[in-house]
């Protein structure tokens, strides 16, 4: 013969359900937290002087433009001139962007790592930059800059 079970030995075993559910999610994080294989710090400096090193070489290449075409008799109204300049000061606006970046890497260097690389590197722009970092952040930081790479290595 069947036994018949009430509604509140139903819930009460649905609640231990529960309630075994949140000490395994709780515990489990750290059981199978891994320390990260590649504890060294990444050094962006390099990565930072080469990418100054190259815009201060295209601001050298925009003045011997633009001295160039001032000594074949052009006024400073001339498109060769204007554009030397404009790519002589949009360089100098990266170079002071440099700035900040080291600061964003600090806080997050392994964010800023990826960004830098895709964007110098692979030569990607903002928007698309943003959305590979988007994917990376719902991978492998559940939505924050602080990307642990090695949780999924």
């Amino acid at each position: 013969m069947r036994k018949k079970y009430s509604w509140i030995t139903f819930i009460s075993i649905m609640i231990f359900i529960c309630a075994i559910i949140v000490i395994i999610a709780i515990i489990s994080p750290k059981i199978l937290a891994v320390d990260n294989p590649f504890d060294e710090d990444l050094d962006i400096q390099p990565f930072l002087d080469e990418i100054k090193e190259e815009l201060l070489s295209r601001q050298e290449t925009a003045h011997t433009m633009a001295e160039c075409a001032r000594a074949l008799g052009y006024d400073e109204d001339n498109p060769i001139i204007f554009l030397a300049k404009e790519e002589w000061h949009d360089c100098q606006e990266q170079i002071d962007s440099l700035d900040v970046w080291q600061d964003k890497y600090e806080e997050y260097p392994y964010a800023t790592y990826v960004w830098l690389f895709l964007t110098t590197e692979l030569q990607y722009n903002d928007e698309v930059t943003a959305g590979i970092i988007g994917n990376i952040m719902a991978e492998c930081s559940g939505g924050t800059l602080d990307i642990q790479y090695w949780l999924y290595s």
